[in-house]
Order: structure tokens, then C-alpha cells, then sequence
């Protein structure tokens, strides 16, 4: 059986400061808000592990103690922006390890996530449309939707881009 390396995030960072020729120091602290309490986000939890396919983003690791990391750090968002902070497009699922080394920095090669949004399914239930009347809305206003993750399914959809986006609270 081949042996998978492990990237730590130590060596991301070297990597990183080798190739950008930048060092990616810790993030100004722009607030001081308390941190949600992860009891109330199993669901965002349970969505964002499916979503990044249980692993660590930094580490690709599947095993350990998992957790929800802002890419973008929420101490680096002014108090009045913590709602963009904690919205699931900044959040990732990272293993305690690796959040931990990360701490406040920002990371610049940062993996492009969609978002995390309340289920589709019952959004075309709530409008009373038809699977073809949906697609239809979809192509028509393509330039309006972006492309998003069902937290019921754990499937990729479209949707518009005013959607419920899934966030912590």
C-alpha cells in the first residue's frame, strides 16, 4: 500500500515564503467579538466535512480532531463585518494541527469554496416551480445565481445569488 505524505503547515508556509518570497505574518486584531459555540453549528459543522470531503484543507489529513477554520481570520473583519467572516465561503474544515500553526494569518493560496446554503430542494418546493421551471429561471438569469453546496443533499448546486447563505451563529 503506498504511503500518502502529509504537508504540515510549517512546511506550507516555508513553501509558500520560498515561492511568493513574502512571510505571512499574523493579522491586525480588529475585534474582540466573542467566538460562536460550536454546539450550535453541527449542521454547518456536518455540511462544510462534506463539502470539503472530510479533510483538512491545509493538510489534506483525514483523520484527528477536525474544526471549522476561517481562511480569511474573523479577528482581521471590524466588528460590524463579522457576518461576512463566519459566512461558509470563508470557512473551511481544517484538523485541530493545523489551525492551530495557522492562528490568525492569512494564508494567500487559499482554496476556492462554494458556499453552503439552505436546501435546494425545498427552496423549489417553496416556490411551487417545476424541476423545468426552475431551469429555466436558472439559465435565464445565469448572470444572477453562483454556484453553492446543499447542506441537506451534500450535493454542488446553482442558486441565486441572494440564497440563504449558511453561516456560524
Amino acid at each position: 500500500m503506498e504511503e500518502v505524505e502529509s504537508l504540515k503547515l510549517g512546511d506550507a508556509l516555508d513553501t509558500a515564503i520560498q515561492t511568493f518570497g513574502a512571510v505571512y505574518d499574523r493579522q491586525p486584531v480588529l475585534n474582540r467579538e466573542p467566538r460562536p459555540n460550536p454546539e450550535n453549528n453541527r449542521e454547518l459543522w456536518g455540511a462544510l466535512m462534506a463539502r470539503d470531503g472530510g479533510k483538512c484543507w491545509m493538510c489534506h489529513r483525514s483523520d484527528g480532531f477536525m474544526v471549522i477554520d476561517h481562511l480569511t481570520p474573523r479577528s482581521a473583519f471590524r466588528a460590524d463585518e463579522i457576518r461576512l467572516a463566519d459566512r461558509s465561503d470563508n470557512l473551511a474544515i481544517a484538523c485541530w494541527e493545523c489551525n492551530t500553526e495557522k492562528g490568525n494569518r492569512l494564508i494567500p493560496f487559499r482554496p476556492p469554496l462554494p458556499v453552503v446554503v439552505i436546501c435546494v430542494v425545498d427552496w423549489k418546493a417553496s416556490f411551487g416551480w417545476t424541476e423545468e421551471e426552475l431551469v429555466f429561471h436558472l439559465e435565464r438569469y445565469s448572470d444572477e445565481t453562483m454556484h453553492a453546496f446543499c447542506c441537506q443533499h451534500r450535493s454542488a448546486a446553482t442558486v441565486p445569488k441572494n440564497w440563504p447563505i449558511m453561516a456560524l451563529h
